[in-house]
């Protein structure tokens, strides 16, 4: 049909050639960029897959890296455990060289002396191996030391008590010690006061002063002034000790001047239980009679030996019960003839030098004498009980306040051990005091008070914490889409002396040596089970290296194979789309004389 309103031919033209033209432009896009697939529009279904292949691909890419990752990690590890391994032998060596009996103390002190250098280098070995931030052989371990402190105050009590120490005197002698003053040396003061260092009083029967129990290294020295005094000591039960003879064939004339005639005079003048004598079993003694201790070997614990040509000085030195005795003998002794002899200013002196039991000292004569003493130590008592107990006040208790009981806690956490106190148990006296009384004729009387008594406790633990997250990786070994993630594990193999077992070890001895050689195996087997553990995952990263790069060759295959564009067959789509579309202009060139031919017919 001609028409002139509308010129269908030329519609249909227009519409077929921007057909032609959109296709090539199409065809044009994908030669350009060499994707088959621009938008979803393109192919939907072949974009979803390929965006899945895509996210594989580059996933698998990631995967591999950390592969390498763990492959370096793994083999770092093996390296440094293949030096501890050499460390752990030489230290094994060393064992087996202190082990050996025939090495003295000091060439183990070398041998330990290199072991704690070759444990110290484990340990830098250990903690310094360090790849990513991370120490395999390392797991830095945490000490926990609690330490709880508890005070207990007692309540405040004050207690008074007496007690009667031993008196200063025996009977009715006193101790040499009431008549010399007590200071830095010891000498007596005269009776008069003028203070010559010693001390004048009148020869006669009964004991000047006793000598203590106690005494360490007294001397007594004795000027008779010319008068014929002697010296006499006498033990508690009566033994003559030292001095002139009281009776027998040689009795000294000086006891006769005082009076004493015979053994019982010696007995009832001066050995008397007034003056202080008396047995072990409290009963009054005997005098024997015997002369002064003298080359007498027939009694156990009396040896003496004469110190002088003249056996009739009695000088002598010896022991008796223990006590070192020294007497210079009775120089002016004479026996039927009364001052035959005689020159004025006589010394008689004494040694005694460890005193075990009271001993009694008397000078006996006719006349005045001057008597001076010095000695290193002596008790201020006798040693011996006397008197009545005297009660100066009784024992009370006054409360202040009740027990109280603080408790502290404290915590110390650290990446080292740290030693807590031990446990123990403090007690702490409040305020002592003690009153003594001492005199010469008066017990010895003391008071003592506590005010306060205050008992500190200190209880420690001591812990060493497990690693809170032991060391342990997880390599990805692969992250396909839909498939999940697949991991392989790397943990911790801590190897430093400690966890090794041998940062106690002790060489310093055979048996700590030979002790240390099993440890020393221990340790090396569990090295060598590190190694290979470590072995065992390389060759495993390795195969899923291997296996992984594989899929991601075959993963890139696909994804090509379904968006890259087939060159060839779009090059040829696009010169037949571009030939379409010229013989389409051409067409529309052609349609357009239509409404022409109408008119020439109206023309007609």
């Amino acid at each position: 049909m001609l028409a002139i309103q509308t010129n269908v031919a030329s519609l249909e033209a227009q519409r077929n050639l921007g057909t032609s033209q959109a296709a090539s432009l199409r065809s044009l896009a994908r030669l350009s960029s060499g994707l088959r697939i621009h938008s979803a529009r393109d192919d939907a279904a072949g974009l979803g897959i390929a965006t899945r292949l895509s996210a594989t691909a580059v996933s698998s890419k990631v995967a591999l890296r950390g592969l390498n990752d763990g492959v370096s990690l793994v083999q770092t590890a093996e390296g440094a455990l293949g030096t501890i391994h050499e460390l752990l032998q030489r230290g094994r060596e060393l064992a087996t060289q202190a082990a050996n009996g025939s090495l003295t103390d000091a060439d183990r002190s070398f041998i330990t002396t290199e072991f704690a250098q070759l444990r110290d280098e484990i340990d830098h070995v250990a903690r310094g191996t360090k790849i990513f931030g991370k120490t395999p052989l390392y797991e830095p371990t945490t000490y926990t030391t609690t330490t709880t402190q508890d005070v207990t105050v007692q309540p405040v009590t004050t207690t008074e008590t007496t007690r009667t120490v031993a008196n200063a005197r025996i009977g009715t002698t006193s101790s040499l010690k009431v008549w010399f003053a007590d200071g830095g040396s010891y000498t007596e003061t005269t009776l008069d006061g003028s203070g010559s260092g010693t001390r004048m009083t009148g020869s006669g029967v009964a004991p000047v002063g006793i000598i203590p129990a106690g005494t360490q290294n007294l001397r007594v020295t004795l000027d008779d002034l010319g008068m014929d005094d002697d010296l006499q000591l006498f033990s508690r039960d009566g033994v003559h000790i030292a001095g002139s003879p009281a009776a027998g064939a040689r009795k000294d004339f000086v006891w006769g001047a005082a009076g004493v005639n015979s053994i019982a005079d010696v007995t009832n003048q001066l050995l008397t239980t007034g003056n202080g004598f008396q047995n072990g079993n409290g009963t009054p003694v005997s005098f024997s009679g015997a002369e002064p201790l003298l080359n007498t070997a027939d009694t156990a614990g009396k040896t003496f030996v004469a110190q002088s040509s003249n056996p009739a000085s009695y000088a002598f030195q010896g022991t008796y019960n223990g006590i070192g005795v020294h007497y210079s003998g009775d120089s002016d002794w004479f026996m039927s003839q009364p001052n035959a002899n005689l020159s004025p200013g006589q010394i008689e002196s004494l040694v005694l030098d460890n005193v075990t039991e009271p001993l009694f000292l008397s000078v006996v004569g006719s006349g005045s004498f001057t008597l001076s003493a010095t000695w290193d130590a002596m008790p201020t008592s006798t040693g011996i009980a006397g008197g009545s107990p005297t009660t100066l006040a009784t024992t009370t208790a006054v409360t202040n306040g009740t027990p109280t009981t603080t408790s502290t806690t404290t915590t110390v956490v650290a990446d080292s051990p740290i030693a807590p106190p031990a446990d123990s148990s403090v007690t702490t006296p409040g305020t002592a005091s003690t009153a003594t009384t001492v005199s010469g004729d008066v017990t010895t009387q003391t008071v003592s008070r506590t005010d306060t008594v205050t008992t500190t406790q200190y209880a420690a633990s001591y812990v060493r914490n497990p690693p809170p997250t032991p060391f342990h990786i997880e390599v990805i070994a692969s992250a396909n889409v839909d498939d999940g993630v697949t991991t392989i594990g790397i943990s911790g193999t801590p190897a430093d002396a400690d966890a090794l077992g041998i940062s106690v070890l002790d060489l310093g001895t055979a048996d700590g040596a030979r002790a240390a050689l099993d440890a020393f195996d221990a340790a090396i087997g569990k090295v060598s089970e590190y190694r290979a553990t470590y072995g065992a995952l390389q060759n495993r990263l390795e195969v899923a290296h291997s296996n992984l790069s594989l899929q991601l060759m075959t993963t890139e295959v696909v994804r090509g194979r379904i968006r890259d564009v087939d060159v060839a067959a779009e090059s040829s789509a696009l010169s037949s789309s571009q030939v379409r579309a010229q013989a389409g202009i051409a067409v529309l060139a052609q349609s357009a004389k239509s409404p022409e031919m109408a008119l020439s017919l109206l023309r007609g």
